[in-house]
């Protein structure tokens, strides 16, 4: 039997059996301690889009290979016929927000989950209770709705960094290639690099033995193996599962004391709108919105 038929037939196998219970209104930041299954899940975020996605989907299917889509529900509303193909191809499609808000009001939380998925529902029937907080914010008011919900809240292992200028999305999505992998990635308006950087990054896995999974299937396989480990070996829970991925957050720069003819009272300003808190594991700051 050839790889593509069984790989085929193991993601088939896997969208039947669901994602495990263990991570209903759970949030996934890292891999089990001890993974060592060479997997990666490819997960894109921001979309439907008219440009990047139908590229993006054209490199996944020359290597037969499934994704999972982070779509946002006022995106899928203008444009259902991307979302329709990215089903039809056989990729998962999760929920990342209907407006990508970085703190929306207690009272809009739940909305802001329910009406995406209403947008998914109504285009392509149920589907799967993913969800991506917008810029990885763990701690807000969406957050909290979705795992109220019973949504598994999925955030990344490898940042490509690809929202930022400058920056060279192949080292990036290949600079931490470990089992488990979740990478992160656009595939929205702006983010050409990323539809070009895409096929060498595939590449590279290949090459290195990695086989392309989708959240459902990566889920699944870390059920397994929390199931084969010795009782309390793993972690379960909001603060994710056993070894923590490398920080790619910048280094510490030590604050100069201030001159004695400094005012005291100077304090620095907030920090930008939907920059992540010490505590929102794999967020990142925001970028500017197309």
């Amino acid at each position: 039997m050839s790889v593509a038929l069984i790989s085929a037939a193991l993601h088939l196998a896997t969208a039947k059996a669901g994602i495990p219970d263990r991570y209903a209104g759970k949030l996934v930041t890292f891999h089990p301690k001890g993974f060592k299954q060479k997997v990666v899940a490819l997960t894109f975020d921001d979309g439907p889009d008219p440009k990047i996605t139908p590229k993006v989907l054209d490199t996944l299917k020359k290597f037969n290979a499934k994704a999972t889509f982070f779509v946002i529900g006022r995106n899928v509303v203008t444009y259902p016929k991307m979302l329709e193909r990215i089903q039809s191809e056989g990729h998962e499609i999760g929920n990342h927000s209907y407006t990508h808000p970085s703190k929306p009001p207690e009272a809009k939380g739940e909305w802001e989950v329910r009406q995406t998925q209403n947008a998914i529902d109504k285009v392509i029937g149920s589907g799967l209770k993913l969800y991506r907080p917008p810029y990885g914010i763990t701690n807000n008011a969406s957050t909290r709705a979705a795992k109220r919900m019973g949504y598994v809240v999925v955030n990344w292992t490898n940042d490509t960094n690809d929202w930022k200028k400058g920056v060279d999305v192949y080292k990036t999505g290949t600079a931490d290639m470990r089992p488990g992998e979740i990478l992160l990635m656009h595939a929205t308006s702006g983010k050409e690099r990323t539809a070009a950087a895409l096929p060498k990054i595939m590449e590279a896995f290949v090459k290195k033995g990695y086989r392309f999974v989708t959240m459902t299937e990566m889920l699944s396989l870390y059920d397994e193996f929390e199931k084969s480990m010795p009782k309390g070996s793993t972690t379960t829970g909001d603060q994710g599962f056993g070894s923590k991925p490398k920080s790619r957050t910048k280094p510490k720069v030590r604050k100069a004391k201030p001159k004695p003819n400094s005012n005291p009272d100077t304090t620095p300003g907030p920090r930008p709108v939907g920059a992540s808190s010490s505590s929102s594991a794999g967020a990142k700051k925001p970028p500017p919105q197309n």
